[in-house]
């Protein structure tokens, strides 16, 4: 079974604050170990549509 990331998500763990970001990212990892974690197109095109992000930021996050 996998797990479809929503764009909040991403962004918390990018940009969140700093204890809120560390906590999501460790259940995401927990996440991870159980199953796969998907993000849909939709998601990534949501991603690019960060006002703060260049593209390369999406690439490498």
């Amino acid at each position: 079974m996998s797990v479809e990331l929503d764009t909040n998500v991403i962004i918390e763990v990018v940009s969140g604050a700093p204890d809120v970001s560390r906590r999501v990212a460790d259940l995401l990892r927990e996440q991870a170990a159980r199953s796969s974690l998907v993000i849909s197109p939709i998601v990534y095109a949501e991603l690019f549509a960060h006002p703060a992000w260049k593209p390369e930021d999406v690439w490498t996050s």
